[in-house]
């Protein structure tokens, strides 16, 4: 089995920064002149020309800056298993290799305002590696098989965005993971419980470090720092009760360790990094009963998920920025395999987040957070021709 893949992406992101938004977009007032007491501007924006722009003057508007990215990248990949004539065949051994090359550039511009925090400035981003993934599964009986794994990976470099020096690029970080699990049904196959515990090795990296995070919290410089052991368990069960109720319930866990850690500005942060977007623990839990009827099948499908706190920024010097732990309940019920006029029909309600959970589920940082969809009632019709 192989193939081939190609990525190739061209875009531009302009963003504004504000202090008093409503003042620029309804007064037009973009700074205000401290000797004056007057509004004013630096010549490129409609009012008086400020009298000192680097020390009596207060801007409501931040300025305008724009990123522009050019990203090509192409993979071919290959993978071929093998069983040796020995162990009564139960041995599958699976090699896969990848070869990547990825290049990106990107250029940052602004708009010349004078409180424009974000310089102009170009990046470039080159990497071309092979990766490779190794697998050892073996067939103790048709019921139940155990494997190994290892493989390689990387996440590309590129630029920080919101950076004091766009000239100055960060590097990819490198992954190597090992993992080993287990498959197995019985009870007539009516039961299946598969379970793996991993371990990743990541070098080299990618954090995002705020330089001025009271005064000046819009600066994240994205930076290559240190090593991260992961490490956790994953469990996924599944279970015919009848013939037609079907259970689901899979859990994971996930801990982790920094090691030499230092900031741009030559400070060890290795006790106060945290990795981001990574909950301790997490589970789901699903339900589903079909019920025959003369005209169809009712199905009732019930599903639960619930996620621990997760880091929003990596590092918790000046405090922890977290997502609180939060579960989504969503539920579905459909009258299916409906013939009419020749045809197979569907219909259905749902509603996802029944319990209205309004808790936040990202943070940029310490400066903007989003919040869960509010719970959404719907219904479905599907016809199948």
């Amino acid at each position: 089995m192989g193939g081939l893949y190609y990525f190739n992406e061209n875009g531009d992101q302009k963003e504004r920064q504000y202090l008093d938004r409503a003042s620029v977009d309804q007064l037009g007032v973009y700074a205000f002149d401290f000797i004056t007491g007057m509004p004013c501007s630096d010549g490129t924006r409609p009012g008086p020309i400020c009298t000192d722009f680097a020390n009596a003057t207060f801007p409501n508007y931040l300025g305008e800056y724009k990123v522009s990215t050019d990203v090509e990248s192409w993979a071919g990949y290959g993978q071929a298993t093998y069983t040796p004539n020995i162990l009564q065949d139960k041995l599958d051994l699976t090699l896969g290799l990848r070869y990547t090359d990825d290049q990106r550039e990107a250029g940052r511009t602004n708009d010349g305002w004078y409180a424009n925090s974000y310089a102009p400035g170009r990046t470039d981003s080159s990497k071309d590696r092979f990766d490779y993934t190794a697998i050892a599964d073996y067939s103790w009986t048709d019921e139940f098989s155990t494997y190994a794994k290892v493989s390689t990976g990387f996440r590309s470099g590129g630029s920080s965005r919101n950076g004091v020096d766009f000239n100055k690029p960060f590097d990819s970080e490198d992954l190597t993971s090992g993992e080993l699990g287990w498959k197995s049904e019985f009870m007539d196959q009516r039961v299946r419980l598969n379970g793996a515990a991993y371990y990743m090795r990541v070098s080299d990296i990618i954090l995002d470090y705020l330089p001025d995070p009271v005064d000046n919290p819009q600066l994240v410089e994205s930076f290559n720092s240190g090593d991260a052991d992961i490490y956790g368990v994953e469990i996924d069960l599944q279970a015919a009760v009848t013939d037609q109720f079907l259970v689901g319930l899979s859990y994971s866990y996930l801990d982790y360790d920094f090691s030499n850690v230092d900031f741009p500005d030559g400070t060890d942060h290795t006790d106060t990094t945290e990795l981001v977007w990574a909950p301790k623990n997490a589970y789901a839990i699903t339900a589903d009963y079909d019920l025959p009827v003369s005209i169809g099948e009712v199905r009732f499908h019930l599903d639960y998920s619930w996620q621990d706190d997760q880091f929003a920024l990596a590092n918790t010097e000046f405090g922890k920025v977290e997502v609180e732990s939060y579960g989504l309940l969503n539920a579905r019920v459909s009258l299916a395999d409906v013939e009419m006029g020749g045809h197979n029909w569907q219909f259905a309600v749902w509603g996802k987040n029944i319990t209205d959970e309004d808790t936040a589920n990202y943070l940029i940082g310490a400066t903007a957070t989003t919040y869960l969809a509010p719970a959404m009632w719907g219904g479905e019709v599907i016809f199948e021709f």
